[in-house]
């Protein structure tokens, strides 16, 4: 309307103008119309403008920076880091200057720094205290009670924090990042593999068909939780026929499962079975390509753990085993560390050469797990000359990356062990372990 004085212009602003109208006198109280990203001023209606200047008013809207009659420009806008660091755009956004990772990591601490400028400080002291239970967890062996087995699972975990905070620290001061890469450096030792074995082969090793000194027998093993038997046979038996295993363990398996398995043909791959089928998650099971003989099960155990002898025509007996131990969750963690105990036990009495796969429950974290290793045995993982290291095998379901190796396939020390690799198989939490193994035996 005419009672009200309007009038428009262009103001320069850091290399940029801006295009605005106002409404009113200038002189009295004024008032800043500021619209959304990408729009222009003409949003504020007039009719809201001119009711703001009636009232006493002054009232200034303004065309945003790349739209209307404001300056638009031509080259890329600022990268995320740079606008976290609070760089100054030369000109007109010509010429950024890259941000250096020492200062952007340095600025990134100082967004969340107190006043007094200790926060650098605080943030790598408080990322190390995040990491510390697991840690401390890990050197106690990870025995019970709860929550030290569980807290030392996450040691794989614990080594981000800790990490991180000896590089923030380094920020702050040279002592404090010194300080902090002791338990970052445990950590991380932790969790390095080790290293592969050398073994001297003088010549190919024949078969004991060809009545030469030496035999080698060869097999390939899946292991897998099928996750209270809801894993997909069809799935499984794709996998068991492109990748031609020999013998398969199935943790979780229940007498459903073992019905599904038989109508989409599993039998008709793997002939031969000694299985002990239960409910919800207490049964297991072994199938093979060769006939297995029955031996009596590991002792102790709250999920079935059925052991038996292979015996391939011309070859040499091997001994194989499933277990599940119990998860040592909530009130198990006692439990969870006899059974770990009493299949170190049976394992370590029964006849050379062993394979001993499943869904332990455990990782190379716990000090249990790691005598069951020192009882004579290899983790395929491990010791494979070609290996998906670090094969982290849980949580598996859905979209979930898993962060924790709780299956294993253990083999005698005599053994070699070509290839380990994780597979994914389908409705379940648990990655399958697949693994080449290979015993030696001089006769």
């Amino acid at each position: 309307m005419d009672d009200v004085a309007r009038t428009a212009g262009r103001v320069p602003a850091n290399g940029i103008e801006l295009a605005y109208e106002t409404f009113g006198e200038a002189g009295v109280p004024p008032v800043v119309l500021i619209m959304g990203l990408a729009t222009q001023m003409i949003a504020w209606p007039d009719e809201l403008c001119e009711g703001l200047a009636r009232r006493g008013l002054f009232v200034v809207r303004f065309d945003n920076r790349d739209v209307g009659e404001s300056t638009h420009l031509s080259s890329l806008p600022p990268r995320l880091a740079d606008i976290l660091v609070r760089r100054r755009l030369s000109g007109m956004g010509h010429d950024l200057p890259r941000a250096r990772w020492p200062e952007f990591v340095r600025e990134i601490a100082a967004l969340a720094a107190p006043a007094d400028g200790y926060g650098v400080t605080w943030l790598a002291l408080f990322l190390m205290a995040v990491a510390l239970p697991a840690l401390v967890a890990r050197l106690a062996g990870g025995y019970p009670p709860n929550p030290g087995p569980e807290l030392a699972a996450l040691a794989p975990l614990a080594a981000v924090p800790a990490v991180t905070a000896m590089i923030i620290a380094a920020f702050a001061a040279w002592w404090l990042a010194a300080l902090l890469a002791i338990p970052a450096a445990l950590l991380v030792t932790w969790q390095l593999p080790p290293l592969r074995r050398a073994r001297f082969r003088a010549a190919p090793s024949p078969s004991l068909r060809t009545g030469s000194a030496a035999a080698t027998l060869r097999l390939r093993l899946l292991t897998v939780n099928a996750k209270y038997g809801a894993a997909d046979p069809a799935a499984l038996l794709h996998i068991l026929r492109q990748h031609d295993v020999d013998v398969l363990a199935v943790q979780e398996l229940t007498p459903a499962m073992v019905s599904r398995l038989t109508e989409a043909g599993l039998t008709h791959v793997l002939p031969f079975s000694h299985l002990d089928p239960r409910p919800r998650w207490r049964g297991t099971g072994l199938w093979a390509l060769w006939p297995l003989i029955p031996l009596p099960p590991v002792p102790g155990q709250s999920s079935a753990a059925p052991r038996a002898r292979i015996d391939p025509p011309g070859g040499f007996p091997v001994t194989v085993t499933a277990v599940h131990p119990i998860a040592p969750s909530r009130r198990h963690a006692g439990d969870w560390r006899r059974e770990l105990a009493m299949i170190r036990e049976t394992l370590a009495s029964a006849d050379k050469p062993q394979v001993v796969a499943g869904d332990f429950n455990a990782t190379r974290d716990h000090r249990a797990f790691r005598e069951l290793l020192a009882a004579g045995f290899l983790d395929c993982a491990d010791a494979s000359q070609n290996r998906s290291w670090p094969g982290f095998t849980w949580p598996a379901s859905g979209r979930a990356v898993p962060v924790l190796r709780l299956d294993h396939v253990l083999v005698s020390r005599t053994a070699t062990v070509p290839m380990t690799r994780v597979i994914r198989v389908p409705r379940t939490d648990h990655r399958g372990v697949l693994a080449d193994i290979e015993f030696t035996r001089t006769t």
